[in-house]
């Protein structure tokens, strides 16, 4: 289980870490349906993401992670989340299905509510084989979208 969170957390830090990097992998594709983005009651935000990935050859282990920032005045308001799917992945892995996740956020402990408006959006998926020896990494964002009431 510590090398399963080893790897997860080395490939959420990627992105991050080297962005052009893991954007010009093409083996996960990861669409952020922008204009399906809502809030709800200032404290849910609901991304709706789609993702295409290629076989391993195996059943694997998946894992997910979004965050959301705004700003209001001063304050700078932000949420993240991160999933990891077991044995078997609830994704189909093929090349061609679009998968839909739909991701909901919620405000960090210390943050104010989410409101309407300008946010900034990052999304990150990545499937990898149960041993971790193969992994395929995709990410959207940061993207600056408007959030609707939902």
């Amino acid at each position: 289980m510590r090398f399963k969170r080893l790897i997860l957390s080395v490939l959420f830090a990627l992105p991050i870490i080297l962005p052009q990097a893991a954007r010009a992998d093409g083996t996960v594709t990861v669409t952020v349906l922008t204009d399906q983005i809502t809030i709800h009651d200032r404290s849910v935000v609901t991304i709706p993401i789609v993702v295409v990935c290629d076989s391993l050859g195996t059943d694997g282990i998946g894992a997910t992670a979004e965050s959301v920032k705004q700003t209001e005045g001063n304050h700078v308001i932000y949420g993240y989340t991160q999933d990891v799917f077991g044995e078997p992945t609830p994704l189909t892995c093929d090349g061609s299905t679009r998968n839909l996740v739909t991701e909901q956020i919620i405000p960090a402990p210390y943050s104010e509510p989410f409101h309407a408006g300008l946010a900034t959006i990052i999304a990150v998926e990545s499937y990898c084989t149960n041993d971790g020896s193969i992994c395929e990494l995709g990410s959207a964002g940061p993207l600056q979208l408007i959030i609707k009431v939902g």
